[in-house]
């Protein structure tokens, strides 16, 4: 993923897990592809039945603590001021409550792009025009995407569409169109245009 999204992802988890924590509620669920964190998920589940790795212990074949060092550079700019929005780490204290998180597209629901469509689209939704094929609305996703791309020559998902390839759930002619991104209809874009970003494209 891209470092915008990074900064998002931990909102988004942080927010929603300390209300977990507020509430006392057992079970968090996270809608990731099972491209996003496919082995490490299932060997933290096994190691402490959640597919987000918590421990009062260290141990040495521990994950890395993907949530501190997301955490650690906003913490260093903006200190106390980000502490309603993000969790401090996978290593938690003793009598500390963490629900149990699950990726049910990693093993509980079969995971197909298109029926998932189907049914969105039936509730209403409908695929947004301004954005890349990795980002559902979110327009700043998708410049983190570009920016990357343009910065270390390979896409920030590349990882995810290779894994999901692999597992035969997306067809290797439809990741090289999810990797492609147009650089004239990136610049086209209001967004780019909105955060004066044409002139590095």
């Amino acid at each position: 993923m891209s470092s915008v999204c990074v900064v998002c992802q931990g909102m988004v988890f942080g927010t929603t897990l300390k209300q977990a924590q507020k509430y006392e509620l057992p079970l968090m669920f996270i809608g990731y592809t099972p491209g996003q964190y496919p082995i490490i998920s299932l060997e933290n589940y096994f190691k402490v039945r959640s597919c987000v790795y918590f421990s009062s212990e260290v141990y040495k074949d521990d994950p890395l603590d993907i949530i501190k060092i997301a955490r650690d550079p906003l913490d260093e700019r903006f200190g106390k001021e980000i502490e309603p929005y993000y969790f401090k780490s996978q290593y938690i204290e003793r009598d500390e409550f963490v629900p149990q998180v699950l990726f049910p597209f990693h093993a509980l629901v079969d995971y197909d792009e298109n029926i998932i469509y189907e049914k969105i689209y039936e509730l209403g939704w409908k695929k947004p025009k301004d954005t890349d094929p990795c980002s559902t609305n979110c327009l700043l996703n998708m410049i983190g995407n570009y920016f990357t791309m343009k910065r270390f020559g390979y896409h920030p998902y590349i990882g995810e569409l290779s894994f999901l390839v692999r597992e035969g759930k997306l067809s290797y002619q439809k990741a090289l169109q999810y990797e492609y991104m147009d650089k004239a209809y990136f610049a086209s874009l209001p967004i780019v245009k909105q955060l004066g970003l044409s002139k590095y494209l």
